[in-house]
């Protein structure tokens, strides 16, 4: 999902393990100086709970932080959603036609080295 000025990345273990590191060395100043940047840390598996925060970060809205976690969680190939998770998943891509869901969906699944679940058995295929 975009939101003007607030960006959502996704992290390797290592990349996250550097940017803590740099948070604590910078404490209490800004992370950038003469910037107006500020992150958070979060992890999915952990129910999306912030590990770490910089100076100044702000909380997105409850809507902006669920359809990121939900949005994250579709790009890792999850398939088990709660209704009310669907329904934000649904929400964040309702530009995107269905039709490039499931091409997408498809294509990333056929990358992981987990085995390919069928999706139309799961609470994930509402989405398609």
């Amino acid at each position: 999902p975009e939101y003007h000025g607030r960006y959502t990345v996704a992290l390797s273990l290592a990349e996250a393990e550097t940017i803590r590191r740099i948070m604590h060395i910078r404490l209490e100043n800004k992370l950038i100086d003469g910037s107006d940047v500020a992150l958070a840390l979060r992890c999915s598996e952990a129910k999306n709970m912030i590990f770490d925060s910089s100076v100044q970060f702000a909380d997105p809205s409850r809507y902006q932080r669920e359809a990121c976690w939900q949005s994250l969680r579709y790009l890792n190939c999850d398939m088990y959603f709660q209704d009310p998770q669907l329904n934000t998943l649904v929400r964040a891509m309702q530009n995107t036609p269905v039709r490039e869901r499931v091409v997408f969906f498809m294509t990333i699944l056929g990358c992981r080295r987990r085995a390919t679940y069928r999706y139309k058995s799961t609470p994930l295929s509402k989405l398609f």
